[in-house]
């Protein structure tokens, strides 16, 4: 039904059997992480050699392999990051997913040709964002997770670069590349890779305990097809840090019904399939984030945050000291199973007893905890689905034989032989984009034979070479060119079987590997910095003009002129859009105010403000203008946009700019100056520092973690975000001074 190339479906894996179950189970893709610069340092992850033969591995089986650099770099990392770019180029990865710029203008200025993915740490919404990443050299971006399908759609057609999104896994309760709620807790950054998930803790909320920021994991299993015909290249399944029994199960559902929609136009999940997928990992049902807009409280996870497996039942009595306990089944249980119990407290036992007691009961045991009538039992790992999965990886290696069952490659045989002449057999395949790869092998001991008693018939041959065995090939189409007067003796025809099937991997293996060119392999030169065009100064960063119009403004000037700042070189930073809509308050300021205004532009406007901005751009920069004629933009959308209207701007915290060669490329987009560093950089004591952007609307109020500190919650519902900051804003004017006297930069404080 449909003509145009298959939409990619792109797999994670955290370590080889994970890999292995991604292409066996049917990825187009598979994404990894090297033990280097990737945000999921916590995952198995692979060495460069392995990934060598990972690459070797996808790509007989037609499958790309593409590897995450996805974290912020430091200026003493872009060398090194660089470098393992050049490593990874040299053995044929099909493409780089990076989250700094820095990192890909210096990869795209030595490696020209190597295909480079925007992450979605990047927070890439709308089609401003895609144009800036064309203009960077990306191929691809990977959409924000809060898109719903018209824009997604919106984004994706006509095609500006190819786009990818998720369907399957959990989401991060935060826009990606905004959050640092981990680092302030404590120092593990998930720009870095090493998040130490603090969505997933319990908290207050407002005089409530629970999991406020856990969502739900996605699945987005019914909306394929919405997917496909939006224009979405890719389809991505999250799971670094899953098991490869995940990965088996949830690739082959998927790869199911991406199949079934390209050959029907249609399909509907069974559910058989539905169950398989929540059995393997679901917190309390799936949800389809925000595919219709905010769904609401159907986002959230409920009472855990971890994976709470299939409902089958309920206790119904306890027996024999409470080691065995009889179950009213709503499901299916059987030997190796692992159940957990939701009673007073939780609990967890495999079973390893198993006794029918009634039509509907069991019992079961070995019971690990005190459980009571009533409590529910559920499924949280089954033995049955664990072994399927195993069945399809668990006996292959990455450099080891093809299994005769496993995923195959199709070829085309072509067989030539003359009397007298030495055989020549040719044997050709595709590659995933249709590139053709091919072996023409000649024996020069395997010789065509006048018949004496009969000429070896077409069948014959045929019958020998479709035997291709343990190899990663099958055959699909053969053609035998012969005189019909000789004779092919089985043993030469099985000689020039193998060489040629051996010389086509061989082929098929090196055909996507690189040299470096010798020009390239010279040190890249380094964009200078903007060295001393930056005043030394003071920036206080205000989240609405409400709280700027509470605040004692005067105190905080003192404070900067008591650390020695001119005069002249503080600033007050508001929201754009704020200020549009409270113009007459800011009138009514007294003038030496009004001049240290720069209007800022949110790191995300994905919806209303991404709305107000296209239809009002050119108003807004004029107000921009009336404020002095800078304003701040803190996502990749923008920059261009306002420089275009005439106004200077500024980077703002939000483009995480954390090396030099970042701020170049930004600058090569319209940013003027240095920008704002990322707040990975030293944001502890500067103030009320934004530590999640969100989608999901959250009531006002506050929440509390485990050790009694307590951030803000803030809705803009003109915006609809949701921002999350600490209460206190913990300003530490000393650890300021002392900053400012060493970066020599111009200082921002959140106030």
């Amino acid at each position: 039904m449909h003509k145009m190339k298959k939409c990619e479906l792109l797999v994670p894996a955290g370590g080889e059997k994970q890999f292995i179950a991604a292409v066996e189970n049917g990825a187009d893709a598979v994404y990894v992480g090297g033990h280097l610069y990737n945000a999921r340092m916590g995952a198995g992850n692979f060495t460069t050699d392995e990934i060598g033969k990972a690459a070797d591995y996808a790509h007989l089986r037609n499958v790309k392999i593409y590897v995450t650099m996805n974290t912020l770099m430091e200026e003493d990392e872009l060398n090194a990051g660089t470098g393992l770019a050049e490593i990874l180029y040299e053995k044929g990865v099909d493409g780089l997913i990076i989250q700094d710029l820095g990192l890909a203008k210096c990869i795209r200025e030595r490696m020209p040709d190597f295909p480079l993915h925007l992450s979605t740490q990047a927070t890439v919404y709308n089609r401003r964002g895609l144009e800036a990443a064309a203009k960077l050299g990306f191929e691809r971006a990977v959409l924000a997770r809060e898109l719903s399908l018209d824009k997604i759609r919106e984004c994706s057609r006509p095609r500006i670069i190819e786009t990818e999104v998720f369907v399957h896994g959990a989401l991060c309760m935060c826009y990606s590349g905004q959050c640092q709620m981990s680092r302030y807790i404590g120092g593990r950054s998930g720009n870095k890779g090493r998040c130490a998930q603090p969505c997933r803790l319990p908290y207050t909320f407002n005089g409530k305990e629970g999991y406020p920021l856990s969502p739900k994991d996605l699945c987005m299993i019914d909306r394929l097809g919405d997917l496909i015909d939006a224009g979405v290249a890719s389809l991505k399944i999250e799971g670094r840090m899953k098991s490869a029994e995940y990965v088996a199960t949830v690739t082959r559902i998927y790869r199911k019904y991406i199949d079934r929609y390209y050959d029907c136009g249609s399909y509907t999940v069974s559910y058989e399939d539905r169950e398989e997928l929540l059995q393997i990992f679901n917190r309390g049902g799936f949800t389809e984030g925000y595919a219709e807009e905010d769904p609401g409280d159907k986002l959230m996870s409920g009472l855990l945050p971890k994976n709470q497996g299939v409902e089958v039942g309920f206790i119904r009595s306890g027996a024999k000291d409470g080691i065995l306990a009889d179950i009213e089944l709503a499901g299916q249980l059987e030997m190796g199973d692992v159940v957990e119990i939701h009673g007073r407290e939780l609990s967890s036992t495999k079973v390893t007893y198993l006794e029918r007691t009634g039509r509907n009961t069991m019992r079961i045991g070995d019971m690990k905890g005190k459980v009571n009538p009533g409590d529910k039992v559920y499924k949280i790992i089954s033995s049955g689905q664990m072994k399927r999965a195993q069945s399809t990886f668990e006996s292959l290696t990455l450099d080891g034989p093809a299994s005769a069952n496993g995923r195959k490659t199709p070829v085309d045989i072509v067989f030539k032989s003359f009397c007298g002449l030495p055989a020549e057999l040719t044997v050709s395949c595709s590659g995933p984009d249709g590139e053709k790869i091919c072996a023409k092998t000649i024996c020069e001991d395997v010789i065509a034979q006048k018949a004496v008693n009969r000429a070896t018939t077409d069948e014959e041959i045929k019958t020998q070479l479709i035997k291709t065995g343990n190899t990663v090939f099958y055959p699909e189409r053969i053609k035998i060119i012969h005189d019909g007067q000789t004779f092919m003796p089985v043993s030469g025809l099985n000689k020039l079987r193998r060489k040629a099937l051996e010389e086509l991997t061989e082929n098929k293996k090196n055909f996507y590997k690189r040299e470096m060119k010798e020009a390239r392999l010279q040190k890249a030169e380094r964009t200078p910095q903007c060295a001393g065009s930056e005043e030394i100064g003071v920036e206080f960063w205000f989240y609405s003009i409400e709280e700027f119009l509470q605040i004692n403004l005067e105190g905080l000037i003192e404070k900067a002129l008591d650390m020695g700042v001119d005069k002249d070189s503080i600033r007050v930073l508001l929201p754009l859009r704020g200020i549009a809509q409270n113009i007459l308050p800011l009138l009514l300021l007294e003038e030496d105010v009004r001049q240290i205004i720069i209007p800022y532009i949110p790191n995300v406007t994905a919806g209303p403000y991404d709305d107000w901005l296209e239809s009002n751009l050119s108003a807004a920069a004029e107000l921009v203008k009336n404020f002095g004629g800078k304003v701040y933009v803190g996502n990749i959308s923008w920059i261009e946009a306002f420089a275009s209207e005439g106004v200077q701007v500024r980077g703002d915290y939000g483009l995480n700019i954390t090396n030099s060669q970042a701020e170049a490329a930004y600058r090569s987009l319209g940013m003027q100056g240095k920008g704002q560093y990322s707040l990975e950089k030293n944001s502890k004591g500067m103030g009320s520092v934004p530590l999640m952007i969100i989608e999901h609307k959250m009531a006002q109020g506050y929440i509390t973690d485990r050790k009694g500190a307590v951030y803000r919650v803030d809705f803009d519902k003109e915006n609809h975000k949701t921002a999350i900051r600490p209460k206190d804003g913990n300003l530490d004017w000393e650890a300021i001074k002392e900053l400012l006297e060493k970066t020599k930069r111009t200082i921002r404080i959140y106030v």
